[in-house]
């Protein structure tokens, strides 16, 4: 919206974007088999199966929001001021981890790992989120006059513009770093079955049976795995122009 108030040139604006964005993307979530020669796979020997037990599919929910106001002031003929501020918040997708792996990790039915140790170390961590995403704008447009002394002579007769300004502007987090954690422990369990625990190929290789007939090693500390954490200072990425 757009108002124009004497020497003002008004502008407001807000953006309310819904997403709802699911991301399939965890190898092995259906289960890999490995055969060291191709005699093996006739005979149906398997060297290994590869799993990975956890959330095949995340759902972030985000209400991303954005509000501006801008001045355009006209403080002279020849001297415009431009003055802006905005707002944005996206929340903190990263945070999905810490809800899955606390929903999961507290029943015993439904966790894979260690549940001796402490629901801290078995659960993804919560990341606080930011909510102080202002971004001013501040600008000026000057007109040498022919009244200005030596600079009217040296730029011009109303002929050269000088302008300066300066912005922040936020992007929300990139979603390839939700995705990193969300494919590590202790979002996930990926884990490699080997000799007297390996079972030939079943006639049913589908994902769900696989799943069941490989479940994870139990009692296995997340802690020992590779894992994909951020600062507890986690912000958005920002840029700073001028």
């Amino acid at each position: 919206m757009s108002k124009q108030l004497g020497r003002h040139a008004l502008k407001f604006g807000v953006q309310y974007i819904d997403d709802n964005i699911p991301l399939g993307f965890l190898p092995y979530g259906n289960g890999v088999y490995n055969f060291s020669s191709f005699q093996q796979y006739v005979n149906n020997t398997p060297a290994s199966f590869i799993g990975a037990a956890g959330v095949t599919t995340e759902k972030p929910h985000e209400l991303d929001q954005a509000y501006y106001i801008q001045d355009d002031f006209k403080f002279r003929p020849n001297l415009t001021f431009n003055l802006g501020l905005r707002y944005e918040f996206s929340g903190q997708p990263l945070n999905i981890l810490n809800q899955e792996t606390v929903a999961r990790e507290s029943n015993p039915a439904t966790a894979i790992w260690n549940t001796s140790l402490p629901l801290s170390a078995r659960t993804y961590p919560k990341l606080p989120t930011p909510s102080l995403n202002f971004a001013p704008r501040i600008g000026v447009a000057y007109t040498p006059a022919s009244h200005d002394g030596m600079f009217g002579k040296l730029l011009g007769q109303n002929e050269t513009v000088i302008r300066a300004g300066f912005s922040i502007a936020y992007d929300p987090s990139f979603y390839n770093l939700l995705l990193n954690a969300a494919t590590a422990a202790p979002v996930v369990f990926s884990y490699t079955l080997t000799g007297s625990s390996l079972q030939p190929m079943p006639a049913n290789i589908t994902g769900t049976n696989l799943q069941t007939l490989y479940a994870p090693p139990a009692g296995v500390d997340p802690r020992t795995l590779t894992q994909t954490l951020f600062s507890s200072n986690f912000k958005d990425p920002y840029s700073e122009s001028y």
